[in-house]
């Protein structure tokens, strides 16, 4: 085969001063059958291929056998995250991550206070674990209603390395909250389920974040209701009494983001349904942003509604004291279907599954 052939046949070649040594590599690829063979990673660590870029890496002694995972003392944590870190600290408006970002000035941390014994007491909680990586929340603040806060990160140890892929700041009720690791396609994220529908009696919501590690953050994709359970009246036309709303969602992960199933569902005292709806949607990877097919049923089919159901209990319960109301607006009808879904809102990935009216 002529060098005018191939060049023919791989227009991506360019011709330069090295125009021979590039066309001898395209011979040796396609004409002689004994090249060397390319040069593949042979690591016998398999998270080598699925965890991000470190952003953080620490270096730590010899360990004692090689062949068992590697833990890192719990005090060695805080170092870890927080470089500077210290049992109590003037102010907390310049402490840095290990990512170089500020730690303790967002929102997160309104309202709680830094414990100074909270690295001592080993106030961690850990999640994931797969393949060595682990989810590592350390509860460096706290709040006298039960919540705390502190640096939520993804860690490695391996070998003679710490290594910490993002970090950001959690707050929550530890006795409510677990983490885990999920994958979307090749990429690795950080899961936080808040129970509060366990043991609750009344209204409640269980709710799931994904955190996805970007440029040694972890990006927050999505807040997914899993479990919501509301107590009310009025939200079904020409039915009075307590109404029972449920709703629930199915995640599943995939390569292109977070399918979801929902449900929604309305039930009177007596426990006879009265409305119940399912809905396919989707939060989908688009580069660095994430996208929602379409609003959650829970939008659609109950926060939309809540103005109108609180009027129609409101005419059925008229104020006690005899003060002034404001004029009444103008009362719309409630739909006996949700609204319809503009072009925008319902594209073809996403599909109403079913809608009823029960009788």
């Amino acid at each position: 085969m002529g060098l005018s052939r191939i060049f023919a046949s791989n227009p991506q070649i360019v011709r330069s001063k090295n125009w021979t040594r590039t066309a001898s590599s395209v011979i040796c690829a396609t004409v002689l059958s004994g090249c060397p063979a390319p040069t593949e990673s042979k690591s016998a660590d398999p998270s080598r291929s699925i965890s991000p870029v470190p952003a953080c890496v620490r270096n730590l002694p010899p360990a004692g056998n090689p062949d068992y995972a590697r833990q890192l003392p719990e005090d060695e944590y805080w170092g870890l995250l927080v470089p500077t870190w210290k049992d109590s600290f003037e102010t907390t408006g310049e402490v840095l991550a290990c990512n170089g970002q500020p730690l303790f000035l967002d929102a997160t941390f309104d309202g709680v206070q830094l414990d100074p014994a909270a690295r001592m007491e080993g106030r961690i909680t850990y999640g994931g674990g797969a393949n060595q990586l682990k989810v590592v929340w350390l509860r460096s603040h706290s709040s006298s209603q039960g919540q705390e806060a502190g640096p939520l990160a993804l860690v490695r140890v391996v070998g003679h390395h710490a290594e910490v892929y993002g970090v950001t700041s959690f707050r929550g009720d530890p006795q409510k909250v677990r983490f885990d690791l999920e994958r979307l396609g090749g990429e690795v994220v950080v899961t936080a389920i808040t129970d509060g529908c366990s043991g609750a009696q009344g209204d409640c919501d269980t709710i799931l974040q994904v955190y996805r590690p970007q440029s040694g953050r972890l990006d927050k994709l999505a807040d997914i209701g899993l479990r919501r359970v509301r107590q009310g009246q009025g939200l079904e036309p020409g039915v009075s009494g307590p109404l029972a709303i449920q709703f629930v969602s199915s995640p599943e992960y995939t390569p292109n983001g977070i399918a979801l199933v929902e449900e929604f569902s309305v039930s009177d005292g007596a426990g006879r349904a009265l409305r119940r709806a399912q809905v396919e949607r989707a939060y989908m990877l688009n580069g660095l942003d994430v996208v929602e097919t379409s609003s959650s049923l829970w939008q659609r089919m109950y926060l939309n509604r809540v103005p109108e159901a609180a009027a129609g209990a409101e005419k059925k319960t008229p104020p006690k004291s005899k003060k002034k109301t404001p004029p009444k607006s103008k009362k719309r009808s409630l739909p006996d279907e949700p609204p319809a879904l503009t072009k925008q809102e319902a594209p073809s990935t996403s599909s109403m599954i079913a809608v009823d009216r029960l009788k």
